[in-house]
């Protein structure tokens, strides 16, 4: 009847289960993620030819990367506080600011002309199948910490979650 006192060592979070499950929905983010996008832009570049350049993969894949985790946050967060709002904001922000600063920074000198510079933002958030491939591969992404979240909330809730009912 008495209250036990919290175990010693590992937290309940880092249980050996919880890291392998963690590891493992990782993996399957950054499959999901990279296949996804090279799969899309590939077929892109085989339809127009202006989708398929490895900037704007590479580009998609770490927007997609940031907003995964972004979303897994989300997730996990139990009550928001506009230090939150404008944590989570202000990660997604700099990816754009980051992309638009490498864009133009890593240009050759001006005397060389070089079709391809500065343009890899404006021809991946321009493209609709930009837009497209990270709306599908960001569901696809972060659908089994979703389905897992949801089972476990409807089959084993926490005594909190018990009480939220």
């Amino acid at each position: 009847s008495r209250p036990r006192p919290p175990a010693r060592g590992r937290p309940a979070a880092l249980s050996g289960l919880s890291l392998l499950l963690g590891q493992l929905n990782g993996l399957w983010q950054a499959a999901v993620i990279t296949v996804g996008t090279f799969y899309a832009m590939a077929a892109g570049a085989a339809e127009d030819g202006r989708d398929g350049s490895l900037d704007s993969s590479a580009m998609l894949i770490a927007e997609a990367t940031v907003l995964a985790v972004s979303l897994d946050m989300a997730m996990i967060t139990r009550t928001w506080t506009p230090l939150h709002v404008a944590g989570l904001f202000l990660s997604v922000a700099s990816l754009y600011v980051v992309f638009a600063i490498t864009d133009v920074a890593f240009c050759p000198d001006p005397q060389q002309s070089v079709s391809a510079c500065g343009v890899a933002v404006s021809v991946s958030l321009g493209r609709g199948r930009s837009w497209l491939t990270l709306a599908v591969v960001l569901v696809l992404a972060v659908l089994p910490d979703v389905t897992l979240r949801w089972l476990l909330r409807s089959l084993r809730p926490t005594r909190a979650q018990q009480l939220e009912v």
